[in-house]
């Protein structure tokens, strides 16, 4: 028997880096310093467009309509865009990155940064490469690595790349956890700009809402171009506040429907202290 939601059901943790996904066990083999990400051969790559752009992507947008109710919002702010461009987002989502690939960056191909465990589960990550995920590398000549691919996708194919900086996912959080500069450093050494795109949610329709998980919101922000007259560093740090800035605002909202409750562990004990 379904057991019902538990609205307001408090989930604790400890620093940002705390993960409320379980992860499928992988063999972490490590990703190699030549890793490719960008797969070679004609004959491949029409095969993997084919299954691409005629399975994969109607399944998903089906998916994302029926599963999670996603309503997309902004569209018309990429559609100035001539380049390939990098999308930056919240992670609250299992599904997320396929929002962005069909509901946000369609027609474009897109490709997602991913904890490299997305390519190490048997089987499922040559379904995972063929969908564009670029797993992180083990050592620093193998983010040079992943560096050029991203440069090569956005500037020579022109299609899109996926980041989420805050990296865990913490499913149905209605805030915004820091985005670290480094994770802007692509769009930086590359030169496009930075679409925000901030997953939010709703109560899904029906007198027994309250029996359902909220729906997906999915808003498209204004392009952010980095500022060419600061440093590389600056250019980051200053990069990743504007759009930390942008989400927050869609995000941070009373509209935003909370299914969950993330406490601090230390603020809880700290108020249990007080009470007693």
């Amino acid at each position: 028997m379904k057991k019902d939601l538990e609205w307001g059901k408090i989930r604790y943790y400890s620093s940002y880096g705390d993960d409320f996904f379980h992860n499928p066990r992988v063999r972490n083999k490590k990703i190699k310093d030549n890793y490719r990400y960008i797969q070679r051969g004609l004959f491949l790559n029409f095969l993997r467009n084919v299954f691409y752009y005629l399975f994969a992507v109607p399944i998903i947008w089906m998916l994302n309509k029926a599963r999670y109710g996603v309503k997309v919002y902004g569209r018309k702010n990429i559609r100035k865009i001539k380049g390939g461009y990098i999308i930056i987002g919240n992670h609250s989502c299992v599904f997320d990155q396929c929002f962005a690939s069909v509901m946000v960056a369609w027609p474009r191909r897109n490709y997602i940064v991913a904890n490299k465990g997305v390519v190490e589960v048997p089987v499922a990550r040559y379904l995972t490469r063929t969908l564009g995920a670029l797993p992180l590398p083990d050592g620093p000549r193998g983010l040079i690595n992943l560096s050029n691919a991203i440069n090569k996708i956005v500037n020579k194919k022109k299609d899109v790349v996926t980041i989420y900086p805050e990296a865990h996912l913490w499913p149905y959080h209605t805030g915004l956890r820091p985005l670290p500069p480094a994770s802007f450093h692509y769009a930086v050494k590359s030169d496009v700009p930075v679409v925000p795109v901030a997953v939010t949610y709703r109560y899904a329709k029906g007198k027994n809402y309250l029996k359902k998980k909220p729906k997906v919101n999915l808003t498209i922000l204004e392009p952010i171009y980095a500022d060419k007259g600061l440093s590389p560093i600056e250019c980051k740090a200053d990069l990743a506040k504007r759009t930390e800035d942008a989400l927050r605002n869609v995000i941070e909202t009373d509209d935003n429907v909370a299914l969950y409750r993330y406490v601090y562990k230390a603020d809880a004990k700290d108020a249990k202290h007080h009470n007693d």
